[in-house]
């Protein structure tokens, strides 16, 4: 069971696919418990990109959640 689950807003471009590389980041700090899962939230990466961060996920153990927001903006805040 999952104490904690740290929701990491994204939206992936064509230019800029440098989140791949971010969220490898948070299997390498060693002290994070057992009880903190962590969450990409997709907030509207094109539907091209979106199968790649899916995986990406996917492989780190990370869960990841799309929401449709492809046409409006993105805000982190």
């Amino acid at each position: 069971m999952h104490d904690l689950t740290v929701a990491i807003p994204v939206r992936l471009s064509k230019d800029r696919k440098d989140l791949f590389e971010r969220l490898a980041y948070f299997n390498l700090d060693t002290e994070i418990p057992q009880s903190v899962r962590f969450a990409v939230v997709d907030d509207g990466s094109p539907v091209e990109v979106m199968p790649d961060l899916e995986a990406e996920c996917n492989r780190l153990g990370i869960k990841y959640l799309r929401i449709d927001s492809e046409s409006r903006s993105f805000s982190v805040g």
